[in-house]
This record gives structure tokens, C-alpha cells and sequence, in this order.
């Protein structure tokens, strides 16, 4: 019987492959720890299952056909936050004119937007949108963005604009 995977060490952002051949039926696999892709495989004697691992740690995986076991694979997870940027362009208008507000972000599936200009809604994880403001001042503009799978959001520095001033972040 034969159970490998194509990776060993990986992040929480990627996937991994298990590929499992034995010549008995009724196999069956798990994990550990819970796993995106499904927490139990097999089934047939032999096959292939793309897992995604959830969180950082590490994962012991296990494969029996007919009460035989095969030797587990280790998969270890290290976590990669998602992050956010944030800019302004041009920093510093005249009165009637228009700015660009630009952001994105890596590793984030989802992001919020909040500020003096914001027309409101969910922005996509990256995007940009012209503003004019009203009148002299300084405008804030705010982007959050996260990885709904992790607790952890990433709130990059608000952008501040002026009419007569630089950009302040």
C-alpha cells in the first residue's frame, strides 16, 4: 500500500495532493485536524484528494484499507496573514479637481471601506475609485481587509488627503 502527498511543508494558503493505491478495497482516510478539502478519503483502493488546510500546525494523516495501515504523512502549516495597501493619487488637488484612491491586498478575500468619501458598499479585494471632494480640508479614507477563515484582519494606516496638503498615512 502506498499514501503520499506532494508536499510536506506548506501555508495556510495552499493546497496540498494525497495519492493513496492499495490492492484491497474499504480504505479509508483522515486527518488530524480538520482539513478544507474534507476530513476523511478513499474508499477505493486507490485515488487522489486535493486537501486545503484551515490553520497553521500540524497535521498527521492516516490511510487504513482492510484494517491495514499505511504510514502517515506529517503535512506542517505555517500561516501567512493577509496584508493591505493603501494610496492616493495625487495626494494634494485644487478645489473642483479629482483624486484616485487605489487599494489591494494579498491573502485577503474580503474587504471594508469606511471614510469621508466612501459611497458606501463592500469593496473588492482591490480596486481604486475617483473621488472629488466637496470642498478645502482633509478627507479620510479607510480600507480593512481579512481572511474570513482567519480571525486575524489586516487595517492598513488610514490614507488622509488634503486640497493643500500631502498625504498623510
Amino acid at each position: 500500500m502506498t499514501f503520499t502527498t506532494d508536499k510536506t511543508t506548506l501555508t495556510d494558503v495552499d493546497s496540498f495532493t494525497l495519492t493513496w493505491q492499495s490492492n484491497v478495497d474499504n480504505c479509508i482516510g483522515g486527518s488530524s485536524q480538520p482539513l478544507g478539502g474534507g476530513s476523511t478519503w478513499g474508499g477505493q483502493p486507490q485515488g487522489s484528494a486535493v486537501e486545503y488546510p484551515e490553520f497553521a500546525g500540524t497535521y498527521t494523516l492516516t490511510l487504513s484499507c482492510d484494517g491495514v495501515s499505511a504510514t502517515p504523512p506529517v503535512i506542517t502549516v505555517t500561516h501567512v496573514p493577509p496584508t493591505a495597501s493603501l494610496s492616493v493619487q495625487p495626494a494634494s488637488i485644487t478645489l473642483g479637481d479629482s483624486t484616485t484612491l487605489t487599494w489591494s491586498s494579498t491573502y485577503a478575500d474580503g474587504c471594508s471601506a469606511s471614510g469621508d468619501l466612501w459611497g458606501g458598499g463592500l469593496p473588492a479585494t482591490s480596486g481604486s475609485q475617483t473621488v472629488t471632494p466637496p470642498g478645502t480640508g482633509s478627507y479620510t479614507f479607510t480600507v480593512t481587509c481579512g481572511r474570513s477563515r482567519h480571525v486575524r484582519p489586516v487595517w492598513p494606516r488610514p490614507c488622509r488627503f488634503g486640497l493643500s496638503g500631502q498625504l498623510r498615512g
